[in-house]
């Protein structure tokens, strides 16, 4: 008779999420054998670690500030090296923890909160792997989907206690209002594009090209067409997204106003677009962007004719080839402050050959209103320096060279001289050679 006392067990380990959820485990047996019989091993000889996800240690981004809720339920993934995946649970509300037994090793733990299978044709455990698609059901609408992927190792013996840090993986279209639409119009929407159609386990996103039509409404037939349901979407897949209104008349004749906006339309942002009609000209759209208790505020404005899009002097915006950077408004008039996306390189100190770097500047840009034009001043280092990251940003994605590269020529109170940006301010640099940027202002009479 075999001493079964002497067998040795398997060298394994235990991972584990607390949870009354249901659980699904593929993990490898090894049969031990004796020459009587073989004996299949339990879950708890087979597995010698334990992963713990406990409710209070999932936070969605933001929730210091008291605002941030988690989405449920939360459906967990577990890959191994090979991704292969190991293990599925399901947190279904704020209440459940996950307590998962597990092999020693290293494993990624991707989460997906708002994904029930009543929205979602969720992935088996057998077909999933990192990159599946969440495919939103026919007819069903986006959740509030939130998402973390986590790498983890376990060692024998050990808990690993994980703390799920779940970010916003869609934004929210609160309202779209277009006002003194004519009565000849029968049909307003606007479509937003290219966004992304599907979430992947591991929170990135798939197919780049989707579009989202918002179908308005003039309810009280003022011309005012508007939709206040609020829409999850997931969010546009390249920095520059077109919104286009399209307006059907009553001989469904189309029309439609697009307008590529140079603000992305990201995730964890709150949106609302506001148009006006303005007859033959087009439409004026303006619209806020508000980040979910983080992200900050961000106004954006644009206009649409029948000709195209046209830019709108605001701050923050291009302007025919400039940014606009700064306005003062007066009794009767604005002034716009603009600077060049492009910097000429200027390999000389010498002041007179300055003129015709900004000449070429001033044509290439095309604005020709009878304004000066010159370089960066002492003036204008403050509001570059308040807004230097988001001015990098949109000079670096307009493929033009931004402020935190080289030395710039700056008019200063005794003369001339290149400035370069350290730390975040404008100081002397003592390079001989740098960049020229056209500076001008425009002057607008107010109405």
């Amino acid at each position: 008779m075999t001493d079964r006392s002497n067998m040795k067990q398997p060298h394994l380990m235990i991972a584990t999420f607390c949870i009354g959820a249901t659980l699904t485990l593929a993990s490898c047996i090894k049969e031990v054998m004796n020459e009587e019989e073989a004996e299949v091993p339990t879950l708890e000889q087979t597995t010698n670690s334990r992963l713990v996800v406990k409710a209070p240690t999932i936070l969605a981004e933001g929730a210091e500030t008291g605002d941030a809720q988690v989405s449920y339920p939360i459906q967990i993934y577990i890959f191994n090296q090979e991704n292969s995946c190991v293990a599925t649970s399901t947190i279904a509300t704020a209440e459940e923890s996950l307590n998962i037994p597990l092999l020693e090793g290293t494993y990624q733990v991707d989460a997906v909160g708002g994904a029930s299978s009543s929205h979602f044709s969720l992935p088996t455990q057998e077909e999933a792997t990192p990159q599946s698609e969440l495919i939103l059901k026919q007819g069903g609408s986006m959740p509030d989907l939130m998402a973390a992927s986590h790498a983890i190792t376990l060692v024998k013996g050990g808990t690993n206690q994980l703390a799920l840090a779940m970010k916003r993986k869609v934004m929210l279209l609160e309202e779209v209002n277009i006002i003194r639409v004519p009565d000849d119009i029968k049909a307003v929407s606007v479509t937003l594009v290219p966004l992304y159609l599907h979430l992947l386990l591991d929170g990135s996103y798939s197919n780049t090209t989707e579009s989202q039509t918002i179908e308005l409404a003039d309810e009280d037939g003022d011309g005012q067409w508007e939709s206040t349901e609020q829409v999850h979407l997931l969010p546009a897949s390249q920095d520059g997204a077109t919104i286009t209104v399209n307006m059907t008349d009553e001989d469904d004749a189309v029309t439609s106003y697009s307008y590529s906006t140079r603000q992305s339309l990201t995730a964890n942002y709150k949106i609302r677009i506001n148009g006006t009609y303005t007859g033959p000209h087009g439409i004026t759209l303006t619209g806020t962007i508000t980040g979910a208790t983080w992200g900050g505020t961000h106004d954006i404005e644009f206009e649409f004719d029948q000709n195209g899009s046209t830019d709108k002097l605001a701050i923050g915006n291009i302007y025919k080839k400039c940014y606009v950077l700064n306005t003062e408004n007066a009794e009767t008039e604005t002034k716009y402050r603009l600077f060049s996306l492009k910097a000429t390189e200027c390999n000389s100190t010498i002041t007179d050959e300055i003129s015709p770097l900004l000449l070429e500047i001033k044509n290439e840009v095309g604005i020709d209103e009878g304004n000066t034009w010159g370089v960066l001043r002492t003036t204008d280092t403050p509001y570059i320096e308040a807004n230097l990251d988001a001015i990098n940003e949109i000079l670096t994605a307009e493929g033009a060279i931004p402020f935190s590269e080289g030395s710039y020529w700056m008019v200063y109170s005794s003369g001339y001289k290149f400035y370069q940006v350290s730390d975040g301010k404008f100081v002397p640099s003592n390079a001989t050679s740098g960049y020229v940027r056209g500076f001008t202002t425009l002057t607008r009479s107010l109405p």
